[in-house]
């Protein structure tokens, strides 16, 4: 563990660039952008909580919905994706078992005693219940977690249809889950992020949004008009599986040509910004995203 002073000197010296590329691309002007948030954020937990806290810090996305809106809600299926977008948390465990959350752009902190495990006057609809029903969630699940203190700052705007309130709730999840060791899975806190929801702040949601935020973006699916990426577009040979190494070759080679050039380069890049692998697809084809998605031999080309 290192002091709040200590993980911002590690950021100013790029000691976290491997972590941030990973979380926002390999671009020098982003990666300046979030060092400095970043920092920002530690400088702001020291600033409300004091400094010499040995700290930890958190990132949770927000979400897009593809398609499913509100399906989740009568235990139907949804299909949904992390952003680039994120919420991050500068967070300390303290011994006096409250959590306490300062969040930039509110004026108020959001204090929780662990000690009461009911729904407080006020906090109905408010972030402090969302607070409070996940610490009562792990408490169900057998997971004790204690008091902490935390400065959150976030990108994912209010309102914009990217459920800032997932990624609130995930990473508050993700503190709980991480500081005190209680081994839950990502999928495990999105479950106890929908109790949260349903049960201390009202609001009867399934689960798409904190899925997507807990497990980020495994893949992107790209829909076109042919069946995929073709070593002989007549004879509609399709590469099935293609390493990003490999495209420039096939650029030379004539094989990635014409309008395929910038879908190929949009596969590449998501590739390069931490998505695991990409799905070229017809979208011509029925149910070609459930396909991919959702069977073991999928469809198409993937880029990886």
């Amino acid at each position: 563990m290192a002091t709040s002073a200590q993980r911002r000197q590690e950021i100013e010296q790029g000691r976290w660039d491997d972590l941030l590329c990973g979380l926002y691309g390999e671009r020098e002007e982003v990666l300046a952008r979030q060092r400095a948030r970043w920092c920002a954020a530690l400088t702001e937990f020291e600033r409300y909580y004091g400094p010499g806290r040995e700290v930890q810090l958190f990132s949770s996305p927000g979400r897009t919905e593809l398609g499913g809106n509100h399906t989740d809600h009568q235990h139907g299926y949804g299909l949904a994706a992390a952003v680039g977008l994120d919420l991050v948390a500068v967070a300390a465990q303290n011994d006096d078992h409250y959590i306490r959350v300062k969040s930039w752009g509110f004026n108020k902190l959001d204090v929780v005693d662990l000690d009461k495990a009911d729904l407080q006057s006020g906090e109905f609809t408010h972030s402090a219940s969302l607070i409070r029903g996940l610490a009562e969630g792990f408490r169900s699940a057998g997971r004790e977690v204690g008091g902490y203190d935390a400065y959150t700052t976030s990108d994912v705007l209010r309102g914009s249809g990217l459920s800032s309130s997932a990624a609130f709730e995930m990473g508050m999840g993700a503190i709980m889950n991480g500081e005190f060791g209680c081994g839950l899975t990502a999928a495990q806190v999105a479950r106890l992020g929908q109790y949260a929801e349903n049960i201390y702040f009202g609001k009867p949601s399934g689960m798409l949004d904190q899925l997507a935020s807990a497990l980020g973006a495994e893949k992107l699916m790209l829909l076109t008009d042919i069946e995929g990426l073709c070593n002989d577009i007549k004879l509609r040979d399709v590469i099935s599986y293609l390493n990003i190494a490999d495209v420039q070759g096939l650029k030379d080679q004539g094989t990635i040509a014409g309008g395929m050039i910038p879908k190929v380069d949009c596969c590449v890049q998501a590739i390069e910004e931490g998505v695991t692998n990409v799905h070229i697809i017809d979208g011509r084809k029925p149910h070609s995203v459930l396909y991919e998605a959702f069977t073991d031999e999928g469809i198409g080309t993937m880029l990886m």
